[in-house]
């Protein structure tokens, strides 16, 4: 059965429902929860992050770690425990992440129309965080925080990822990676 989503106006307001398909053909504004899982640990901070697979939306592109549609009616913080459960395999609480806030943005793509209401979360360890990925996963990768913001947020061209299979480092340019415009930012300037 197709997910059925929530569509709102621009006052943020529900004004129906319909199915995930049409709301990605008409560009209807709908809500998504988004995880970014961060590491700050004795080696460092670094941002987790998630190749998608094959048979997704913008297959094999890095992503941010957690990133899923909220069902018609579904709470945020159940929406996003139920993702993290079912990308990275992970058994959390909300208690465990730390609400960043509510971003709108519009990232469509040629025919794939894509208006939402990015409800961002964090997860922060203090040690390497081990994954149990889903089927939409390929495999998870974690990059150095200071090089994810000079490339996402400075306009540098690429960045190495470390691939958490066997810790090598793998050289990656903005093109390998989804548009998730400047949400990190947000995060940022709520750490600081």
């Amino acid at each position: 059965m197709e997910e059925i989503l929530d569509i709102f106006n621009d006052k943020l307001e529900i004004i129906g429902q319909d199915t995930r398909k049409n709301v990605h053909r008409k560009g209807l504004l709908h809500q998504v929860v988004h995880c970014w899982a961060i590491e700050d640990s004795k080696d460092g901070r670094f941002v987790y992050m998630q190749q998608r697979a094959e048979f997704k939306d913008f297959p094999l592109l890095f992503d941010i770690t957690v990133g899923g549609h909220i069902d018609s009616g579904e709470n945020i913080e159940n929406a996003m425990i139920r993702e993290i459960k079912e990308e990275i395999g992970l058994d959390l609480k909300i208690e465990d992440l730390k609400y960043e806030g509510t971003q709108v943005r519009d990232t469509s793509s040629g025919d794939f129309l894509d208006k939402e209401i990015c409800r961002i979360f964090t997860y922060t360890s203090d040690k390497t965080i081990k994954f149990n990925i889903g089927v939409e996963v390929k495999k998870m990768v974690k990059v150095r925080e200071q090089e994810f913001i000079d490339v996402f947020l400075n306009g540098k061209e690429g960045l190495n990822i470390i691939n958490l299979d066997d810790n090598s480092e793998e050289y990656k340019t903005k093109k390998d990676f989804c548009n998730f415009g400047r949400e990190y930012e947000q995060i940022i300037n709520n750490i600081k």
